[in-house]
């Protein structure tokens, strides 16, 4: 039922987007300003081929320079990802260590259960904020939703505390590259401009996010049926499951984070070029046996879904899981993930839309907002990337298409507001949009639907919109 409430909100947003096209001239913003196009509509056949075409990109791997100039694009990575996570999980379910692992955590928490949630909601968020890196904090989203329910917290509260804590840590970002470091590289600002308004604000989401899951009513029955969760009665040693999985999450941090982009550091990146040439009589054994095709630094879903079945595979070695047992976990890990899957690949569909074409008749409301609100600059930023977050839901798909209009209307003296301004419209938007893929993915993956979400948060968004004006008030004194 909660995936069919999702689903019925996702597809009244795509409608929407159908109709306007239908209404409302297209166009793009070039060197010389808006150029329309006429209009570009898009019809059903549209609608049911762009999920179609997000598997193009399943053999487009995400490849970016040192320079931090992104290639080819790669959305189908994330629900790669997804799938490999399925995989893991019901490998890890089999081994009869996870469970285990669940119920001594959750005796030794029960009496510190409410402080618990409360730190779990503390790390997505400033994780998030420091670090961006949202496939791998959602790789633990099914262990820590899995302890929280065994707390006896209610689903929508175990979500606040995890995707709802990594939403709101985008929001806030301060080290993350896939917000701060695409405007280090795209509009030459540095990573610590306006640090400090940008901390004031962090700190603010951060007490209103605790704030929200302290007052809620966040008493739930214990849930007997829970994703990627397989109850069983053996009690088999965790700890090699434990240093496994530390390993592979070290590994993805490294590799996953763009240190390049945050503090221009080419180490990690040219270690890789190191490490694939590395030779014995000049046969390169290691390009030749690892084959990794992603330099460290820049990995995506599709490297991280690669290592994620070798720690599947190991984990089957050192438990000794049969073959027929772990197919077994693997087929029920998929089952589970599955409505989670298709409404991730439906979230994504107008981003692949967008990729095919980028007039829109998005660019030409903007191109109105900007002309309307040429004197009022947080206006007119804050219209305009929250109408563009709301259906294409990519920050990097925001800052290509919409920072030459940008600076163009408001000057580039001003460009730090206008990031600013930026970041906390496409965050607010996020935390709001059903064409935002960890949303999507995070509300089927812990069975809470979309307007019960949206029920139990709207009084915190209303909180969030207040402050972020004011702060952005603030920053116009100050920047």
């Amino acid at each position: 039922m909660e995936n069919k409430k999702t689903f019925k909100v996702i597809l009244i947003t795509l409608l929407v987007y159908m109709l306007l096209s239908w209404v409302i001239t297209a166009g793009a913003f070039g060197d010389e300003g808006f150029v329309s196009s006429g209009f570009n509509q898009f019809g059903i056949f549209d609608f049911f081929l762009a999920p179609i075409n997000l598997f193009n990109y399943f053999v487009s791997s995400m490849t970016m320079n040192i320079d931090g100039y992104v290639n080819s694009f790669g959305y189908g990575n994330i629900v790669l990802a997804f799938i490999a996570i399925a995989i893991l999980y019901g490998t890890i379910n089999k081994t009869g260590a996870y469970s285990y692992l669940i119920k001594t955590l959750r005796d030794k928490l029960s009496n510190k259960k409410n402080i618990f949630i409360l730190i779990v909601a503390f790390i997505y968020c400033v994780l998030t904020s420091i670090s961006g890196l949202k496939l791998i904090l959602f790789m633990f989203l099914p262990f820590f939703v899995t302890l929280l329910l065994n707390l006896k917290f209610s689903r929508v509260s175990s979500f606040t505390a995890t995707v709802g804590a990594m939403l709101i840590g985008e929001l806030g970002s301060l080290f993350n590259p896939n917000i701060n470091g695409l405007n280090n590289i795209i509009f030459h600002v540095g990573s610590n401009n306006n640090m400090l308004i940008r901390v004031i604000f962090f700190i603010m989401l951060m007490v209103i996010l605790l704030a929200t899951i302290f007052l809620s009513n966040n008493e739930g029955d214990k849930e007997k049926d829970i994703l990627l969760y397989e109850d069983n009665k053996d009690k088999k040693t965790f700890v090699p499951l434990i240093i496994v999985h530390s390993i592979v999450t070290i590994i993805l941090i490294v590799c996953m984070y763009n240190w390049y982009y945050m503090f221009d550091v080419k180490a990690i990146t040219t270690s890789y070029d190191s490490l694939m040439n590395v030779s014995i009589k000049d046969y390169t054994f290691m390009q030749n046996i690892f084959g990794m095709s992603e330099k460290f630094g820049y990995w995506t879903g599709f490297s991280m879904s690669a290592l994620l079945i070798i720690e599947s595979l190991i984990i089957k070695f050192i438990y000794n899981i049969k073959l027929d047992k772990m197919l077994e976990g693997i087929k029920k890990g998929l089952s589970d993930m599955l409505p989670t899957i298709l409404l991730s690949i439906v979230s994504l569909s107008l981003i692949v839309l967008s990729l095919h074409d980028s007039n829109s008749f998005i660019y030409s409301i903007v191109n109105r907002i900007l002309v309307f609100a040429s004197g009022n600059q947080i206006l007119g930023v804050s219209l305009s990337i929250l109408l563009h977050s709301i259906f294409i839901n990519d920050y990097f798909a925001i800052t290509s298409s919409l920072s030459g209009i940008l600076t163009n209307t408001y000057g580039m003296n001003s460009i730090n507001l206008s990031l600013l301004t930026s970041q906390i419209a496409h965050g607010f938007a996020s935390l709001i949009t059903p064409l935002n893929v960890y949303l999507v993915a995070g509300l089927s993956m812990v069975r809470v639907s979309y307007t019960d979400w949206f029920k139990y948060i709207w009084k915190t968004l209303l909180i969030i919109l207040v402050i972020s004006i004011i702060i952005l008030v603030i920053a116009t004194r100050i920047i």
